[in-house]
């Protein structure tokens, strides 16, 4: 395969063409150059922690006396996911790294948690009573890697308001002191108005993704945050936040990009790329840059991960999308969360893609 994805690289005609304008638009250095632009960025991670276990199994058939597929277990891994696993990429890629989450005392996994994140990533954890630490377990076929089904463990009721006052006084506390604030925001109850708006307020570069799941479909979209610098979010999300099926995205994209007050949004679209736009009208396509698909869970937000630092340091809109992209790429050749989105790899990929 070259290390490009089939289908893909600098004989794609999309991406051919991105390509040879990005590099007739930059100087050969500008990919090493903008990734240390990235390390020195102070950044706090803020979101549900999430642990994704992987029940891998192999399916014997049809149960004889009832209606359901019966399987035969493998094994068991389990990752460091949601908020976690966004720390962990962009721990790769800034000296410094914080994180703000909420565990569960009825089930902590403290240990487990500590135990993969990277050293420079500095937790601080609020402890919910009365809940679990929040757990999806997917059930997945091999060796094809189908998810079978998922059972999600949470509780995902607004936070009791003690817990979130003295999650509001240190935030209060520490948000002034970093460059980038990196909001995760599952919908799973960890994030109140009231955090929103102390975010929204007091960041100094705030970046936002909403996601839409099964578990807050139609309920939790980008319009719920007053302001952001910098929104990345899919195409379901936008068009969910705008109650609009069929509208060009660009469009849906410039209209949630001024009720957000954001300078710029990131819109990824799964096979078709990704659309980065910003408010003086910049826009830039890239299509995908990987057909070697392995698992699509983590994509989103190894995106996330890269993209927010880049434009937190301020880099052209379509630098910002092409390491984004390159991280997307890599991230969807990994099961679920079992390892992080390196420098290196990224620098390596976009290399081969500009050569």
């Amino acid at each position: 395969m070259n290390g490009l994805p089939d289908g893909c690289g600098p004989g794609h005609p999309g991406t051919r063409r991105f390509l040879e304008g990005f590099r007739a638009r930059h100087a050969s250095g500008v990919v090493p150059d903008a990734l240390a632009a990235l390390r020195p960025l102070k950044v706090l991670v803020i979101g549900e922690a999430i642990i994704d276990e992987y029940s891998f199994c192999v399916p014997l058939g049809k149960a004889p006396k009832e209606p359901v597929i019966s399987t035969r277990h493998v094994r068991l891994e389990r990752h460091a996911g949601g908020a976690l696993a966004c720390a962990n990429h962009v721990a790769g890629f800034c000296g410094e790294v914080d994180l703000v989450t909420g565990l569960g005392a009825d089930d902590l996994q403290e240990a487990f948690i500590r135990g993969r994140l990277k050293p420079n990533v500095k937790a601080r954890f609020f402890v919910r009573e009365g809940a679990p630490t929040i757990t999806k377990r997917r059930y997945v076929s091999e060796p094809a890697l189908l998810k079978l089904f998922e059972v999600v463990v949470m509780n995902d009721t607004p936070l009791p308001a003690a817990l979130e006052d003295q999650m509001l006084a240190h935030l209060e506390a520490v948000l002034p002191a970093y460059d980038l604030v990196i909001v995760t925001d599952y919908g799973h109850g960890f994030l109140g108005p009231r955090t929103v708006d102390l975010l929204a307020a007091r960041a100094r570069y705030l970046a936002v993704n909403t996601q839409a799941n099964p578990g807050n479909l139609g309920f939790h979209v980008i319009t719920r945050y007053p302001r952001a610098d910098y929104v990345c979010i899919d195409e379901g999300e936008v068009r969910l936040a705008t109650r609009d099926r069929w509208s060009p995205v660009a469009e849906l994209a410039g209209a949630l990009r001024a009720r957000v007050k954001c300078s710029a949004m990131s819109v990824t679209m799964a096979e078709k790329g990704v659309l980065v736009s910003g408010a003086d009208g910049t826009a830039w396509e890239v299509p995908a840059l990987s057909s070697d698909v392995v698992d699509r869970m983590g994509a989103g937000d190894a995106y996330l991960a890269v993209s927010s630092p880049c434009g937190a340091a301020g880099l052209p809109l379509d630098v910002v999308a092409l390491l984004g992209s390159a991280a997307g790429a890599l991230a969807v050749r990994i099961v679920g969360n079992r390892s992080s989105v390196e420098p290196a790899a990224v620098e390596r990929l976009v290399a081969e893609l500009l050569a």
